[in-house]
């Protein structure tokens, strides 16, 4: 072995390190992304259920709003006039659209943490988003499509 032979051989083995690392660090990234994105999506489900069931405990409004979902959809319906917002839970994004005349788009992304370990949603403009003001968003357009 020559001089040169052993440093190519020992630079060689170090970006082999290298890219190794890198790959677990992206399967790990991918997979705290799935996990904790499908986590996420759980949680905006039961807030958009939660908004829902408070709003028809109020008086007079009783069974106004729907909400049926599943693990990667959901939709929330203004009984009363058939206007709907669907949402959509795919990956690393969250969709949101008007149905049956209802004006609302909505794409948003999820992205992991600055420390990796936990996921954010965020708008377009790339800024946290609130899952309580986003829940209040999609009822009150409902209202307002509905004439409400």
């Amino acid at each position: 072995m020559s001089d040169w032979s052993e440093k190519a051989a020992s630079l060689s083995r170090e970006r082999q390190k290298v890219n190794e690392d890198k790959t677990s660090k992206s399967l790990q990234d991918r997979n705290t992304l799935d996990n904790k994105g499908r986590a996420l999506w759980s949680t905006l489900r039961h807030t958009l259920g939660k908004k829902c069931e408070e709003f028809n405990a109020e008086p007079g409004n009783a069974g106004l709003f729907s909400l049926h979902g599943n693990l990667s959809q959901v939709t929330v319906t203004f009984t009363l006039q058939k206007e709907m917002i669907q949402g959509t839970f795919e990956s690393d994004t969250v969709h949101f659209s008007g149905k049956n005349g209802v004006k609302y788009e909505v794409l948003l992304r999820l992205k992991l943490t600055p420390g990796g370990l936990d996921v954010w949603l965020f708008d377009g403009l790339d800024r946290p988003v609130d899952l309580e003001q986003l829940a209040n968003d999609v009822i009150e357009t409902l209202l307002r499509a509905g004439g409400r």
